[in-house]
C-alpha cells in the first residue's frame, strides 16, 4: 500500500522498468509499505472496556455513572505498524553531475504512528416529578479529558521556515520545509445537557 509519510516506506523507485522471472513488470516501490499478517488495523484499539453503574437514591431519583476506556491505536498510514518516531524521511534526486541518483535526508518524523488510549466518565441523573414526567441531566466527559479518536500520518504546512516564506496565516509556501507529523481528530470536550421528558402510557 502507498503511505508516503510512513518512516518505513520505500524511498526509491527503479530508474528503469524491472520485471519478474515470468516477464511481468514489477510495481514501483516508492512510498510503499509492506503489510503482513498480524499487523493491527488502524483506528481499532486492542482493548475496550465499557462499564456503567446505576443507583436509585430514592424511589424517584436515580443516578448513573458510565466509564469508557480504550487502549492506544495505530493511525491511518501506519497499517504496517512499523513507523518510527525520530527517524528521517529521504528523497531520491540526481547528483550534481546528473550521472546517478542520490538519497537525500529531508525531514525528521516528529510524532509516533499511534494515538494514546483514554478513559472517559459520563454522569447522568433523572428525577421523577410526577408519574411519567421526569427531569434529567447529563455530563459527558466529566473530567474534561483531552483525547483523540482518530489520526493519520501526514505533513504540517504550518512548519517553521527554513527556505520558504511564511504567510500571514502561518502557511509555509515552500513544501520542502513541511514537517512530517501525525494529524489527529480530537475528541469532544466536557458537555452538559438538561431537559424534561414525559412518557405517555397508551
Amino acid at each position: 500500500m502507498i503511505s508516503p509519510h510512513n518512516s518505513s516506506a520505500a524511498v526509491s523507485t527503479p530508474l528503469e522498468p524491472q520485471y519478474d522471472a515470468s516477464g511481468r513488470p514489477l510495481q514501483a516501490t516508492r512510498d510503499m509499505v509492506q503489510i503482513d499478517p498480524g499487523d493491527r488495523m488502524p483506528g481499532i484499539p486492542l482493548h475496550n472496556i465499557n462499564a456503567s453503574m446505576n443507583v436509585h437514591l430514592t424511589p424517584k431519583w436515580d443516578f448513573g455513572l458510565e466509564m469508557m476506556a480504550r487502549t492506544d491505536v495505530f493511525v491511518r498510514g501506519n497499517e504496517n505498524n512499523d513507523h518510527v518516531q525520530g527517524s528521517y524521511d529521504y528523497i531520491q534526486r540526481p547528483n550534481e553531475t546528473g550521472t546517478a541518483m542520490e538519497r537525500v535526508k529531508v525531514g525528521q518524523f516528529k510524532d509516533s504512528g499511534s494515538i494514546d488510549g483514554y478513559v472517559l466518565f459520563n454522569l447522568r441523573t433523572r428525577y421523577e416529578l410526577l408519574k411519567g414526567l421526569n427531569v434529567f441531566g447529563l455530563i459527558n466527559n466529566l473530567f474534561d479529558q483531552e483525547y483523540a479518536t482518530a489520526g493519520r500520518l501526514g505533513v504540517n504546512p504550518f512548519s517553521p521556515a527554513q527556505q520558504g516564506t511564511i504567510g500571514a496565516s502561518g502557511w509555509n509556501y515552500n513544501s520542502r520545509d513541511w514537517q512530517n507529523t501525525t494529524l489527529i481528530g480530537p475528541g469532544a470536550p466536557r458537555a452538559y445537557w438538561a431537559g424534561i421528558e414525559y412518557h405517555f402510557d397508551w
